[in-house]
């Protein structure tokens, strides 16, 4: 079943990506994070050992993490939206801001998942959380894998230009 949900997640993954060539619009920005935020929560079922006793709380705090987590998978996507326009017209200032960009998004995402263990273990135990944060990071591992198998490096773009 784990492999079932991994293959699925990583098929939305390559959907949403292929929807980054062309301009995505607010509405389907929206549309793409909810879905994986659906199939995450799928995985993290799937990842995550968690008893009757706890359940209710652990999924309490799990939504409100899944809507913090919007945010930044909304800037995640349109971070790799701007990288793949910038391909063409790439120069040091371009390349330094996107870099920075990503920096700050992986930033904030440890910075959340660090959060939300703590108030997962607050909730529920500090074996739960570490099972909430394992999940979440294996998922975050999937999606950047994916993303980077899907995209030609900068490097490649520029040596198919010569």
């Amino acid at each position: 079943m784990k492999l079932k949900i991994v293959l699925v997640t990583a098929f939305f993954l390559s959907l949403s990506l292929s929807s980054l060539s062309q301009a995505v619009s607010n509405d389907e920005l929206d549309a793409i994070v909810t879905l994986l935020g659906v199939q995450k929560r799928d995985l993290v079922k799937e990842l995550v050992n968690i008893t009757s006793k706890d359940s209710a709380n652990f999924w309490k705090v799990y939504a409100t993490f899944e809507q913090d987590q919007k945010k930044l998978r909304k800037e995640r996507i349109q971070s790799v939206e701007k990288f793949i326009k910038a391909y063409d017209k790439m120069d040091d200032k371009t390349a330094d801001e996107l870099a920075k960009s990503f920096f700050e998004t992986r930033v904030a995402q440890e910075k959340l998942l660090q959060q939300y263990y703590d108030k997962v273990k607050a909730a529920t135990s500090a074996s739960l959380a570490i099972q909430f944060y394992q999940a979440e990071t294996y998922y975050l591992t999937l999606a950047r894998a994916n993303i980077m198998q899907q995209l030609p490096t900068y490097g490649q773009v520029l040596k198919q230009k010569k």
